[in-house]
């Protein structure tokens, strides 16, 4: 289901909203999944620099993990700005047809 519309959603779509989901929780938050999530809400008020950076790549490989019907082809941090504006952009295979798709991630606060 579409967590912003409530339409149904299936295949690459449904794939995608589950990692975007993954990046958006909070690594520990969810009782009975302690290890799901991902610090990324953490790293967004923080300063960017390469060690941020890498941690950010981190963050996205580790949320591929909890979505089998992905795999990361590659992916490009787009923006990175000291106040904590983050674009991101992906490549991704959707196993089950083959297909390619690419997606932009963008969280934080534009100021």
């Amino acid at each position: 289901m579409d967590r912003y519309n409530g339409a149904e959603l299936s295949g690459p779509e449904r794939a995608f909203q589950s990692v975007e989901a993954t990046l958006e929780t909070p690594r520990k938050s969810q009782v009975g999944a302690r290890g799901y999530g991902s610090d990324l809400p953490l790293r967004i008020s923080s300063p960017m620099n390469e060690e941020s950076e890498i941690e950010i790549a981190a963050d996205l490989v580790d949320a591929f993990l909890w979505e089998p019907e992905l795999e990361l082809l590659d992916y490009r941090l787009e923006q990175a700005t000291p106040t904590g504006m983050l674009r991101i952009s992906y490549r991704a295979k959707f196993i089950p047809s083959g297909k390619i798709h690419t997606r932009i991630i963008e969280k934080g606060v534009r100021i």
